[in-house]
């Protein structure tokens, strides 16, 4: 209790990681915000679309806290050869998950949407928004998996910039899009994905160059991705499986609220999205306050 070294680290890790964690959110929930004052049946549409992201995003924070848990032990001998194996090891089951989902979204877009309401209207809003919307899943996987990388050598601050800039990126383009400002043309829930998209991409694309160019301990490089070493394949497995199953079953958890109110109307959808959007930001706190002593 009388260290104060330990609390000065902790409050300097647990305020990046709560904003991190709550503007990270924010890139998605500003299109929810933002379709708010567009129209409730689109802002139905993609609060339901959301609940998929939500739900893949807990599968990708297991797969990356699994890789900071293994990796800490590594990092703290400073032997970054088998921290790279771990990470490629993570950045596949990363991409893995990406790609599935990509596929049956693509496949299946409509019988997505029926798992969380029967309502037409909602139903076509959210295909449009998923046409579109699907195509960040790769690039928020690999991006995921590198912040993750880089929290394994205790770099935090580059996760908050990066989201910050996603979400002016995001908001701007919603802005210009969602409603037709600026003579360009009013695309409603095309325009929020191609938002979203965008900064998802741009996100991507920065952090790849800083891994490459900037970052000081580890050195990735595309090689290190390639060659895959299923050594540690079964310990990272062992400590990555109750995360998934517990982030797993909280993503569904979160899911089914929606899934019960969209078979009652869209108002009861769009009333949900606002007490989400208040409790996802509330709850950010509470896992920057869990995650800052593990890094």
């Amino acid at each position: 209790m009388k260290d104060r070294e330990f609390y000065k680290s902790f409050f300097r890790l647990y305020v990046v990681l709560v904003l991190q964690n709550i503007v990270t959110l924010s890139v998605n929930l500003a299109d929810n915000i933002m379709l708010g004052s567009y129209g409730e049946i689109s802002l139905s549409g993609v609060t339901s679309v959301n609940q998929i992201q939500f739900l893949y995003q807990q599968l990708l924070i297991a797969f990356g806290d699994g890789m900071v848990i293994f990796c800490s032990q590594y990092w703290g001998k400073k032997q970054f050869a088998p921290m790279k194996k771990i990470i490629a090891l993570a950045m596949h089951f990363g991409i893995a998950v990406a790609v599935i989902l990509f596929a049956v979204i693509s496949v299946f877009p409509e019988q997505a949407m029926l798992c969380f309401t029967s309502d037409r209207q909602i139903i076509e809003e959210g295909v449009r928004y998923l046409h579109t919307i699907r195509f960040t899943y790769l690039f928020f996987a690999v991006t995921q998996m590198l912040l993750a990388a880089l929290r394994s050598t205790e770099v935090a601050g580059i996760a908050l910039r990066l989201s910050v800039m996603a979400l002016v990126v995001n908001c701007g383009i919603n802005y210009v899009l969602i409603f037709g400002r600026f003579c360009a043309p009013e695309l409603g829930v095309t325009g929020a994905a191609i938002g979203t998209l965008t900064a998802r991409i741009l996100e991507c694309g920065i952090l790849i160059f800083y891994v490459a160019r900037k970052e000081r301990y580890l050195r990735l490089k595309l090689t290190d991705f390639l060659k895959m070493d299923w050594q540690f394949l079964r310990d990272y497995l062992k400590i990555t499986l109750p995360l998934l199953i517990l982030c797993g079953l909280w993503g569904i958890n979160t899911a089914m609220q929606t899934v019960v109110l969209g078979h009652m109307n869209s108002a009861a959808i769009a009333a949900n999205s606002a007490a989400s959007n208040l409790y996802l930001m509330v709850k950010s706190a509470a896992v920057g306050a869990a995650s800052a002593p593990v890094w």
